[in-house]
């Protein structure tokens, strides 16, 4: 899944903060692919 062009993603504790509470099967698995993206994003960051 590409990023390019979307929202800048949000921070990593905060997305899994919201799954750690999610109920709903749907949702948590599109927190877990932003969550995902969130530590791409980071470690990217990281290795510049």
């Amino acid at each position: 899944m590409s990023q390019e062009g979307a929202k800048p993603t949000r921070d990593w504790r905060e997305i899994a903060a919201e799954a750690a509470e999610e109920r709903d099967l749907q949702k948590l698995l599109e927190l877990t692919e932003e969550l995902q993206q969130a530590l791409d994003d980071e470690m990217t960051r990281d290795e510049r």
